[in-house]
């Protein structure tokens, strides 16, 4: 799309109103979270995303205005921040998507830990990315030298949109892993953010509209819907699930076909908090663990044979008595229906 004169500088306030009033969302999700007492490492990295929905924002609204009064100030300090703008927009891209992969992770396992387990280099292909960013940003300078190297801006530019596009993509086979490992709750939804978020950067990508913030903006708007309703099954005192989340797990087995499921029992009269710790350490990775008001705790999993379950019930006690906490167990195996 091409515009010159006036109908370019028309396109581009166009361009800054509409940042203008997308900029109102991150924001309000931000005050929103901030007065929800519930701060989970789950909602920090959800206010990371709305903080970098901002500042993208932010630098296309500067951009915006850079071009319209680009014939009025011509001053080098307006190109260089042109410039970083640019880069930060393509850098923020990348940032919020590999936020929101770690965003799905920990609402799939609760753990940090885990996360730094299984993602050693994760970040390996972000800082490529950038590297690509950094280049395409400030190659207009160099094609004033070579206008050939434009040919080498764009392969990086498709290059930096493939990483992007990579990190989209580690979310949902993140989730279709888990979805063969064991059955994932139905509350955990990703495919809304994910569509406006692709429809907003291949718009930006492709026709020039600055509409990727729009996306990233709509995105996080359903992203805070899904989250908020997943933390009414989180018990806020341990973390894990509370006794709404049976419900789920019924809806699960009978949707998956699972008619028998084995449940840990364990409870410490006096010591709930420092169980849940204990807990915590022990909690295998293909199971769920419910708290019950009444300071039970809940192990629920698939069927297992009797002495796995009386093995991991000796491994949690012994360590309680290390602790100082004595600990009632029992397990049996349920009917789901049950």
């Amino acid at each position: 799309m091409l515009f010159t004169g006036k109908d370019l500088n028309a396109f581009y306030m166009k361009q800054a109103i509409l940042n203008i009033f997308v900029l109102l969302i991150p924001i309000i999700l931000i005050v929103q979270v901030m007065h929800r007492k519930n701060r989970t490492p789950e909602i920090s990295i959800f206010l990371r995303m709305c903080i970098s929905n901002v500042i993208l924002c932010c630098a296309h609204l500067y951009i915006s205005f850079y071009v319209v009064y680009d014939n009025e100030i011509s001053r080098v300090i307006w190109d260089v921040l042109a410039y970083i703008c640019s880069m930060t927009v393509e850098i923020v891209n990348l940032v919020i998507v590999v936020l929101w992969l770690l965003f799905v992770e920990y609402t799939l396992h609760k753990s940090m830990e885990i996360i730094r387990r299984r993602y050693p280099v994760v970040m390996i292909p972000f800082y490529v990315g950038v590297l690509f960013t950094v280049m395409n940003a400030f190659g207009p300078m160099l094609m004033r030298i070579d206008v050939g190297f434009g040919y080498v801006l764009d392969i990086l530019r498709r290059l930096a949109y493939l990483i992007w596009g990579f990190y989209i993509l580690a979310s949902y086979v993140v989730l279709f892993r888990e979805k063969k490992r064991k059955a994932v709750s139905e509350y955990i939804v990703v495919t809304p953010t994910v569509i406006c978020a692709v429809i907003g950067l291949i718009c930006y990508s492709t026709t020039g509209y600055r509409v990727d913030s729009l996306g990233y903006a709509l995105g996080l708007m359903f992203a805070d819907y899904f989250m908020f309703r997943r933390l009414g099954y989180i018990d806020k005192k341990t973390g894990f699930y509370n006794e709404n989340y049976l419900a789920v797990l019924r809806r699960e087995a009978k949707k998956n076909k699972i008619e028998e499921a084995t449940v840990i029992r364990f409870k410490a009269p006096g010591d709930r908090d420092r169980l849940a710790e204990i807990l915590k350490f022990w909690e295998p990775e293909n199971s769920s663990i419910v708290a019950k008001d009444n300071g039970e705790f809940l192990l629920i999993s698939e069927v297992q044979k009797k002495h796995i379950a009386e093995r991991f019930i000796f491994l949690v006690c012994e360590h309680a008595k290390t602790r100082g906490v004595r600990v009632e167990s029992s397990y049996e195996t349920i009917r789901t229906e049950g």
